[in-house]
């Protein structure tokens, strides 16, 4: 564990957390650091490929997608309305050497013919535009080698001041630890003056909100200080600095400055020799009076601190559950790679979600029958007082149903067994269990064995119902297919011969918001 940050590394690995918390991306169509594949990587140039996305509910965790397993690839994926999606970005397969863009993602919720827009949630925030960099986090366009040349300069930036200032002896007297005196002839504040704009530059990363909301999350873990010790750098830096530099600044307070950077500028060099001494990838130690050596060091820190960086990556999260999402539904995910500052639209990858009530569902639903009396006889219309024949007439009213749909899972061989995963099995037997959607109730339908004709289809009412001809049926109601196929067999209640009934109905609801759907994707 790190015990005292360096202001260089302190940027550095703010400028880093930054960029990968908001993901790496490219776009082929966009600004002249853009590059159509990563180095090193045999990857296509599509959003779809940097993603996995997972789906919570209960204490269930499904993985609904991933790029890399053939039978998961799909990009239309059933998911529970009432459920907690998790897209997460993979970083890995981007070279260390990527440029750090942002990756924008959108959602929106299909109710009907109603839209509504859903935050995804640590990623970006609800009805904002996406070209507005400050409300999605954005960062300066930065590849990692210009963080590491960043943090090069800071070295030799500390190194010139010493050298200058205290003289060329005093790089080996600090790196064993002895202390070193200001040169009788040393222009103090005319040395920082001279490397005012690298200093306020690098300042000007480090105070960046962005960061300090970054710092926030990832805190001790990659930082080695909390966010209030690199505030507090950041501030006693740059205030002593522009008081050293005011020619109105004098006297004991200009000393007091004064000797507050010169400490801060070696301790900036201490702490990277401290950490130049160590074994290196090679087993060898560095010399950090040696440039050579000090841009090695640079060089493996940067890929170590990417590497780190990487396990870090904010997720994005989409609640369903607070939208009142149910059966039928629909959710458009939209993921758009775009440089900050790249006009017009970058690479996209979309996603449908079909929007599903696994398990076992209760509701209440209006109905249509078409009802047929039974055991009805030529004997019947023959007697005296006619059994009146009803053949497949509609009688609409209401179900109480149970509706039963499969959420067809098999275990996914996870690299964590402490996390068990499931995944969709969209093998034969499980695929025809889920698209049958058995169901069971029962229904209270309106009859009118008398004059059964009277009844207008179109308008779902009776044209000619009083309190003489209006008759109620009970019975049980057998589903198919998430309710869209129904059957019924009941007993009429106002009759007292040949009063059993059965029909066939649809559910039209459940055929209305199919229907609807199809036609709003056809739009």
């Amino acid at each position: 564990m790190i015990t005292r940050m360096t202001f260089a590394r302190s940027v550095l690995m703010a400028g880093c957390a930054m960029g990968l918390a908001l993901g790496q991306a490219t776009n082929p169509a966009g600004g002249s650091n853009l590059q159509t594949k990563p180095p090193g990587s045999q990857n296509q140039f599509d959003p779809a490929r940097w993603v996995r996305i997972y789906e919570h509910y209960g204490k269930t965790r499904v993985l609904l997608y991933d790029p890399d397993q053939l039978p998961l690839k799909s990009r239309q994926i059933n998911t529970e309305a009432g459920s907690t999606l998790i897209i997460k970005l993979l970083t890995d397969k981007m070279a260390s050497d990527f440029a750090l863009n942002n990756i924008f993602m959108t959602a929106t919720l299909n109710q009907g013919d109603k839209t509504i827009d859903v935050p995804v949630v640590s990623y970006n925030e609800l009805g904002v535009d996406k070209n507005a960099e400050a409300s999605q986090g954005a960062v300066a366009f930065r590849t990692l080698s210009d963080i590491k040349a960043t943090m090069e300069n800071m070295y030799f930036t500390a190194k010139d001041l010493i050298e200058t200032i205290y003289g060329k002896d005093c790089l080996s007297a600090l790196k064993s630890g002895q202390t070193c005196k200001v040169l009788s002839d040393a222009d103090v504040a005319g040395r920082f003056r001279l490397y005012n704009a690298e200093i306020t530059g690098v300042a000007s990363f480090f105070a960046d909100p962005q960061a300090a909301n970054v710092v926030a999350v990832i805190g001790n873990t990659v930082f080695g200080v909390d966010k209030a010790s690199l505030d507090a750098i950041r501030t006693q830096f740059t205030d002593n600095l522009k008081n050293l530099l005011d020619p109105q600044v004098n006297g004991d307070k200009q000393k007091t400055v004064q000797t507050d950077l010169l400490a801060r500028v070696q301790l900036v060099w201490r702490d990277f020799c401290t950490e130049m001494t160590g074994p290196n990838s090679t087993g060898k130690s560095l010399d950090c009076t040696k440039p050579t050596d000090a841009q090695q060091y640079f060089k493996e820190e940067r890929d170590f601190l990417v590497e780190k960086l990487k396990k870090n990556t904010v997720p994005g999260q989409i609640f369903l559950a607070p939208y009142k999402a149910q059966d039928g539904d629909s959710l458009t995910l939209v993921i758009e790679a775009k440089a900050t500052g790249a006009g017009g639209s970058g690479a996209k990858a979309e996603f449908q979600f079909a929007l599903k009530s696994y398990g076992v569902k209760t509701a209440i639903s209006p109905s249509l029958f078409f009802i047929d009396r039974a055991s009805v006889n030529a004997a019947d219309l023959k007697r005296a007082t006619p059994i009146q024949a009803v053949n497949f007439e509609p009688a609409p009213g209401v179900t109480l149903g149970f509706t039963y749909l499969d959420p067809s899972l098999k275990p996914f061989k996870s690299s964590d067994p402490n996390e068990p995963l499931q995944q969709p099995d969209d093998s034969k037997g499980k695929a025809f269990l889920r698209a049958l959607g058995p169901g069971l109730g029962i229904n209270f339908s309106f009859l009118n064995w008398a004059s059964s004709r009277d009844f207008d289809p179109t308008s779902n009412t009776f044209a000619k119902t009083t309190g003489t001809n209006f008759q109620a049926g009970a019975g049980i109601v057998f589903s198919l297919f998430n309710n869209k196929l129904d059957f019924t067999y009941g007993w009429n209640l106002n009759e007292d011969q040949r009063r059993r009934y059965f029909g066939v109905g649809f559910g039209f609801l459940e055929v209305g918001k199919t229907l609807a759907g199809f036609l709003k994707a056809k739009q």
